[in-house]
């Protein structure tokens, strides 16, 4: 049986200083679910993503993106990942299905 409604949140995440990692906002993400995280397509630079503020700036413990890449997870909360940028403002959006 499929769903007629769909409930979704999204919302985008900008790093204010360049090489400095900082936290997604909370986002539950509920069993069975994923969420997709996208580094803007205005960005000029690569997005860093981590599990810990520490892993940011470790170049084996983190995953890139560059401009327009995606990366799906399925993970319990959207504020268990850290991103950093290459440069300042730059950032990611985010989408996930959550009823």
């Amino acid at each position: 049986m499929s769903k007629l409604f769909l409930k979704i949140t999204m919302g985008r995440k900008t790093v204010t200083t360049a090489g400095q990692g900082e936290q997604m906002p909370s986002v539950a993400i509920p069993e069975n679910h994923f969420v997709t995280v996208r580094a803007l397509n205005a960005n000029t630079g690569n997005i860093y993503i981590a599990d810990s503020l520490t892993n940011v700036g470790i170049a084996a413990n983190r995953f890139i993106l560059a401009v327009g890449e995606s990366i799906d997870l399925q993970i319990a909360n959207l504020n268990l990942l850290w991103i950093g940028a290459t440069v300042s403002g730059e950032g990611v959006e985010y989408i996930v299905e959550v009823d």
